[in-house]
């Protein structure tokens, strides 16, 4: 699967379920998130069930033009109506993070740090805008 997907254009993979051969797509750098690994062969057990299609991943709708990010610590939907927004708040926290970093590298206690950036009053609704 990782090498056809891989000439196919795809990018990496994520499955409502287990996979395996986890060591070829890893060979072949293509990310594959799922729920675990497995021995067994899907073969006769799988079909293809379209292209550009709207989906649900563990009980989430995805919807083609749909922002979905992964790493080891998991997967992340963004609707395509809220990827300005939500693109926006990750780049304020992640300027927050480096603030803190950059505070506490130069010899600044960590909780000093995180109190100083208000890094807790930067969620809720409405609380995007950062005030540091």
């Amino acid at each position: 699967m990782g090498f056809t997907a891989r000439q196919r254009g795809l990018v990496g993979c994520v499955i409502d379920g287990v996979a395996r051969d986890v060591d070829e797509y890893s060979q072949l750098d293509f990310p594959v998130y799922a729920r675990g690994i497995i021995q067994q062969s899907i073969r006769n057990r799988c079909a293809f069930g379209g292209h550009g299609i709207e989906i649900q991943i563990a009980g989430i709708k995805v919807k083609p033009g749909d922002l979905v990010m992964a790493d080891v610590n998991g997967v992340v939907v963004v609707p395509s109506g809220h990827i300005d927004e939500v693109l926006r708040i990750a780049t304020e926290y992640k300027e927050i993070e480096e603030r803190i970093i950059e505070a506490i590298r130069t010899g600044t206690d960590p909780v000093q740090a995180h109190n100083a950036a208000r890094y807790d009053h930067t969620t809720g609704p409405g609380k995007s805008k950062t005030t540091t």
